[in-house]
């Protein structure tokens, strides 16, 4: 079959099933409360989303698009944490206050008041693991005080002369190389979470299946587990997409996915759209359906981001040049410190019981002249995320965004 073909037959199936969904409606989400993302989850959520375009508009259209897969909260957390070694009114302090958008989440140049609020969005998610460390290869007089506020808000470190093979979680080696200089810093970020499904995917239903990828290329054998269950699901008409939520057990967390109509999709279009508040009135819009039958591929996500280049794109650059950092809350004596790079890495499994660390990457890239059908069944009503998708693990109460990605390809 032509992908032309695929494209209109995938299209109509996504209008068939949403048809059928608006005759089986079992209960609305309209008596949730109305979340208005406020501080720290607008902070975090508007950055995610920034930094999610940032890194697609830096992979060329020639080539096959790569997944992506960042931790929002985390790194707000980090860039915080930096933030608040930073001089008042410095440059520095003013670009990441601009990065994170503090004005428009109304946050107050009290420094208190600002450890304060990322301290409390972190217990309030904290089944979202990190290792967050400050490291540098020079016995430097770290000022006490900034140390034990990383260590007590941040549940960070200040790591001094350490060998990179002792920088390993779950199997994955976080950093490569201590800085050689003597007045630079590293920022270690690294983050994983773990929850089941509310509804477990049976592992017997799991099929191989191909998944129809950016430009036109095709990847067989790639493993697709299925779920029959009352499914929350939204219409985007506005961006031609669908929204499903995949709770977790005790509902603290779900994962949203937007799912496109057309097949060859690269997601652009979904990716200018969302905001925090976009996202917040779509949920709000949300219906839970009778017993939908749901195709997910399985999939594991190594990534890992050197984000020097890309922030001061995003127009933080004075912490990455001497003389210009103004981080004296870090050290007592040395006023030239600065930030050599910001590491982040996340690498997350999702599989039939939930979401969880992965040793290692079990998908592999594979180009495929062969198709398979696309399922055509509308008594089954199935949803397949058979082409390019985004999605995004969102804590329920606050609607905090822990991770966001897409998947172009395996």
């Amino acid at each position: 079959m032509a992908i032309d073909s695929l494209k209109i037959q995938s299209t109509i199936i996504c209008f068939m099933v949403m048809n059928l969904f608006t005759k089986q409606t079992v209960s609305s989400y309209s008596n949730r409360p109305i979340i208005i993302p406020r501080k720290f989850t607008l902070v975090t959520n508007y950055f995610g989303y920034n930094l999610l375009n940032q890194l697609n508009n830096e992979q060329s259209d020639n080539e096959i698009r790569k997944n992506i897969l960042i931790s929002p909260l985390s790194l707000t957390t980090t860039l915080t944490m930096l933030h608040l070694a930073t001089n008042d009114d410095s440059d520095a302090n003013q670009q990441l206050e601009s990065l994170l958008a503090f004005s428009m989440a109304n946050i107050s140049p009290d420094r208190n008041r600002e450890r304060e609020l990322i301290r409390k969005i972190l217990l309030k998610t904290n089944d979202l693991k990190n290792t967050r460390a400050l490291i540098t290869n020079q016995t430097l007089k770290i000022n006490l005080d900034y140390a034990q506020m990383i260590q007590d808000y941040f549940k960070a470190e200040i790591i001094i002369n350490q060998n990179p093979s002792d920088f390993i979680l779950n199997g994955s080696t976080l950093i490569e190389q201590i800085p050689d200089s003597n007045e630079a810093v590293v920022l270690l970020d690294a983050a994983f979470f773990h929850g089941i499904w509310l509804n477990r995917f049976d592992i017997t239903n799991t099929k191989p299946a191909t998944f129809y990828g950016a430009n036109y290329v095709t990847y067989d054998n790639v493993p697709f587990m299925r779920l029959k269950a009352p499914v929350a699901v939204v219409p985007l008409d506005e961006i031609d997409a669908a929204m499903i939520e995949l709770p977790f057990k005790e509902q603290r967390y779900a994962l949203y996915i937007i799912l496109p109509s057309r097949i060859n999709d690269d997601l652009s279009l979904i990716r200018r759209a969302i905001n925090p508040w976009y996202i917040e009135t779509s949920i709000r819009r949300m219906d839970v359906y009778g017993k939908i039958l749901i195709e997910l591929p399985t999939f594991g996500i190594e990534a890992e981001y050197d984000l020097r280049g890309t922030l001061e794109r995003m127009g933080v650059r004075d912490i990455f040049q001497p003389k210009m950092a103004n981080l004296s809350s870090i050290i007592t004596y040395q006023e030239n410190i600065f930030v050599n790079d910001i590491k982040h890495k996340v690498r997350m499994e999702f599989g039939e019981n939930g979401i969880g660390p992965v040793d290692s990457m079990f998908t592999k890239k594979r180009k495929s002249k062969s198709k398979s059908k696309l399922i055509n069944d509308s008594k089954n009503a199935a949803l397949s995320f058979d082409h390019p998708f985004l999605y995004f693990l969102r804590h329920t109460r606050t609607g905090t965004i822990l991770l966001i990605g897409e998947i172009h390809g395996f």
